[in-house]
């Protein structure tokens, strides 16, 4: 019993020295599941199941990772975004919740040299946040990190977070690239 209380003291003195931004920073609050796309099923779900797909071609880390494929912006004439979203409300899984603050969202994209949507966006379905993303500045060919703080201000309930293209070629487009590794670190 004296170990015990003593093991607790030490990892209690331990914690309240650490910087106050180490104790928030350390953990990725996406849910495990659907950081990095191994799995798929009851995790990620899409209607545009030709153009969004799991892929092993290419990782960031682990073998698999998100693929945007559209070649063809006819065949999906009738939407204004091409999505795919995370979370499954009847299994609780996949499912994102926060506190307002202030986190930094990031997540490692690959772009072709040639053939990249102009950009796309990520969204907490609710309450609606919404965070764009230009590749136009990107490097090509590799895995590159993309780092945005964003502004939570209500709270976040088992909620979906949005990946979409737009189908308007100024702000998306045809084209084609990875996602991997999604990140949500409190930053303030």
């Amino acid at each position: 019993m004296k170990n015990l209380k003593l093991i607790i003291a030490l990892a209690f003195a331990a914690l309240t020295f650490l910087p106050l931004s180490a104790q928030k920073n350390s953990a990725n609050l996406f849910p495990a599941e659907a950081q990095s796309f191994e799995q798929y099923k009851g995790v990620w779900w899409t209607k545009h199941k030709d153009i969004w797909t799991l892929t092993s071609e290419k990782a960031a880390t682990g073998e698999k990772a998100l693929k945007y494929n559209c070649t063809d912006l006819s065949a999906v004439a009738d939407v204004k975004n091409i999505s795919i979203q995370s979370g499954n409300k009847k299994s609780n899984t996949a499912l994102l919740n926060l506190k307002p603050g202030t986190y930094t969202f990031s997540f490692k994209v690959w772009l072709p040299a040639q053939g990249a949507p102009k950009g796309f966006t990520t969204n907490i379905k609710k309450p609606f946040v919404k965070v764009a993303w230009k590749t136009k500045n990107v490097a090509t060919e590799e895995w590159v990190t993309l780092t945005q703080e964003v502004e939570i201000t209500e709270p976040v309930v088992d909620a979906n977070l949005v990946v979409s293209v737009s189908t308007n070629p100024k702000w998306g487009g045809e084209g084609s690239f990875y996602i991997d590794d999604i990140c949500i670190k409190k930053s303030k």
